[in-house]
């Protein structure tokens, strides 16, 4: 997909000053043992794992990032509590299961609309209510359809521009807002954050005291986080443990039970009947003695093609022929292979 084609070129991380300033409008939180619920903190687009990391450490909250390019959710993985190396917009995230966003999207638009606005939209209903939004975008990214979705999901917006150093490059801004427990539309609000967004900005500061307190997450609350496509990273840690050949009723027909009773065969068998037992498999690995010799078979059967004669010396003509061979390994260490027709 396109998505997957931009990975490298959407990738601009947050710098780390910044990061800082973010991290002081968050109250440190209370010891787990003191918490009436969980606390999960969330960056769809986690790149490296820096900012998340920093802020994780700051909360004492659980980690979780979503990162599309490899290389990056492999470092990120060293960093954070979880990570899914996935497209965000396709990922099974169960609703309301976290208390804090990191929205540092991709600065880009698919065959539908910018994807600033659609991993908003998307990443929205995982936070739960009451929830804290951090949202980094480029200033002249706000349309129409953003701020309607900002005014109705979302209140107590406050908008800051990137300190004069961090500004010039792609003039991105952090956007604070506090989720509401269900959409209300809200035109003067919309508004209101338009002319900010289209006026002057200020820059960035960082607090005498913290704003914002993180809600926990219910420890009832049933929780999904996976891709939504299942690559072979995801799929081979769970194919031993879980897979088609851990069935019993597969492995018993695939591999019967090896039964410890004697099978006498009505008749006696005769030198084809052993030959063919020996082809087949069933007899490797016995040793058989005769006269004193003991020779340790092993037996198999292959198919291979073979060129026949044409009558054009443009045609060839090939025929499926099966080959019988057993080999036997006398106590001498010598081997004997013995063919069709030997």
């Amino acid at each position: 997909m396109r998505l997957a084609g931009r990975a490298k070129a959407g990738f601009y991380p947050t710098p780390p000053s910044v990061v800082e300033q973010i991290t002081g409008w968050i109250k440190a939180s209370p010891e787990p043992i003191e918490r009436p619920g969980l606390l999960r903190i969330l960056d769809p687009c986690c790149g490296l794992g820096d900012p998340l990391e920093r802020i994780a450490a700051h909360t004492g909250a659980e980690s979780y990032g979503i990162e599309l390019d490899r290389n990056r959710a492999a470092i990120s993985r060293e960093k954070l509590s979880s990570v899914l190396r996935a497209d965000a917009l396709t990922a099974r995230v169960s609703a309301e299961s976290f208390s804090f966003l990191f929205l540092n999207p991709p600065y880009d638009q698919d065959e539908r609309r910018r994807l600033e606005h659609q991993f908003l939209v998307h990443s929205t209903p995982w936070l739960v209510p009451r929830g804290l939004l951090v949202y980094i975008i480029p200033q002249g990214r706000y349309p129409t359809v953003t701020l309607r979705y900002l005014a109705a999901w979302y209140e107590g917006i406050r908008l800051f521009r990137f300190p004069d150093e961090e500004y010039g490059r792609f003039r991105q801004t952090v956007l604070f807002a506090v989720k509401k427990s269900r959409a209300a539309p809200d035109p003067s609000l919309m508004e209101e954050v338009r002319q900010r967004a289209q006026g002057v900005l200020p820059a960035l500061p960082l607090p005498d005291e913290p704003v914002y307190s993180l809600p926990a997450v219910s420890k009832e609350t049933r929780f999904l986080f996976r891709s939504g496509e299942v690559g072979p990273e995801e799929a081979l840690p769970e194919i031993d443990p879980h897979g088609v050949w851990r069935m019993p009723e597969v492995a018993e027909n695939l591999e019967p039970g090896k039964s410890r009773e004697t099978v006498r065969p009505l008749m006696p068998l005769r030198q084809g009947h052993l030959a063919q037992l020996i082809a087949a498999g069933f007899i490797n690995n016995q040793v058989l003695e005769k006269d004193g010799k003991r020779l340790l078979i092993k037996g198999r059967t292959v198919k291979s093609a073979v060129k026949l004669p044409a009558e054009d010396e443009n045609t060839e003509i090939e025929r499926d022929v099966i080959r019988t061979t057993i080999t036997a390994l006398d106590e001498k260490g010598r081997w004997i292979e013995i063919g069709e027709g030997e």
